[in-house]
């Protein structure tokens, strides 16, 4: 009976986890900027930015070949933002919480929703904190406002369905919009784990900032997930994303990107007690952020002062986290 609830709660710990990402991947919106580096296509939100490299042509490489390695990117690249990416990553995260396909598109209607509202509060926050004008707190956080259900008005190939209620039509939209984006996108439980793993460092940071009764359940959580075939398992997946990140042509071993990557690998040995292994992964990520590109000089000193940190607890054989 004593296993039996212990999986019982480890099942709705991890559907907590799951249900709290979903919602977090619908609380900004990255979008397309007007001014674009050469070397890459940058799309920003209010707290959160996405690069994509632009390819660039092998010395021996054919023109054919590299043209379509060109239109590859150019097809999986998002035109205006990155809305179908999270819709299909929070659908994802209500599914695996235990909810159908049709009852998470639900939820992520009703997240959406609140969005704008959710970025009007934080605008106020600001407004409040830097004693300004809450319009001039919107050029420092923008309107959150997702696109779902755009009118097809002079593009339908087929006559409208009638009878159908307009909020179940939403859903239906976002399905359809969350199904597509996984049938063009063949590496998406890759890219579900990898956000996922993005967030759960997130929750990391956040255990760490005091004992409360919030804290103490996030970390309950974040231990029992330690338990799952799903974290045992996220290793692998890390090396095989460091050494594609290593090994690509257009970003290498010190670009932003990989950086990240080698610091993630760091922490989740750190996580296990593997103290030593750990350790030459903190010192290469080091090195890899003092010369990462392209970066801004504040976010170079903040990662490095955060790895020298878990660098320190590391040598002296001290958790991650508390």
């Amino acid at each position: 009976m004593a296993d039996q609830k212990a999986v019982c709660n480890l099942a709705g710990s991890t559907a907590v986890l799951y249900r709290e990402f979903g919602t977090y991947m619908l609380m900004d919106l990255a979008l397309r900027g007007a001014q674009e580096p050469t070397d890459r296509i940058v799309f920003s939100g209010n707290h959160i930015s996405r690069s994509f490299i632009r390819p660039m042509k092998d010395e021996q490489e054919t023109g054919e070949a590299f043209a379509r390695r060109l239109k590859e990117f150019h097809d999986h690249l998002p035109r205006k933002s990155d809305q179908s990416f999270r819709l299909a990553l929070a659908s994802e995260a209500f599914v695996r919480a235990g909810m159908t396909k049709t009852a998470a598109a639900a939820l992520v209607w009703k997240e959406l929703q609140r969005a704008p509202g959710r970025s009007a509060l934080l605008q106020r926050r600001i407004a409040a904190r830097l004693e300004m004008r809450p319009d001039d707190a919107s050029s420092i956080i923008r309107e959150i406002q997702f696109s779902i259900g755009a009118t097809k008005r002079g593009q339908r190939t087929s006559r409208k369905k009638r009878g159908i209620e307009p909020e179940d039509r939403i859903v239906n939209t976002v399905r359809t919009e969350v199904s597509r984006y996984r049938r063009e996108h063949d590496d998406f439980n890759y890219r579900f784990e990898a956000e996922f793993a993005s967030f759960l460092e997130k929750l990391y940071d956040y255990t760490s900032c005091g004992e409360t009764e919030v804290t103490r359940e996030l970390r309950s959580i974040r231990d029992a997930l330690r338990q799952t075939t799903w974290y045992r398992g996220l290793e692998d997946s890390y090396r095989k994303r460091l050494s594609c990140l290593e090994s690509d042509r257009d970003l290498g071993q010190y670009d932003h990107s990989t950086a990240a990557a080698t610091a993630v690998l760091a922490r989740h040995l750190h996580d296990q007690r593997r103290w030593d292994e750990a350790a030459q992964l903190y010192v290469l990520a080091l090195e890899r952020w003092g010369r990462a590109t392209p970066v801004t000089e504040a976010r170079r000193q903040t990662a490095i002062r955060l790895l020298n940190e878990e660098l320190a607890r590391c040598g002296t054989r001290r958790p991650l986290m508390g």
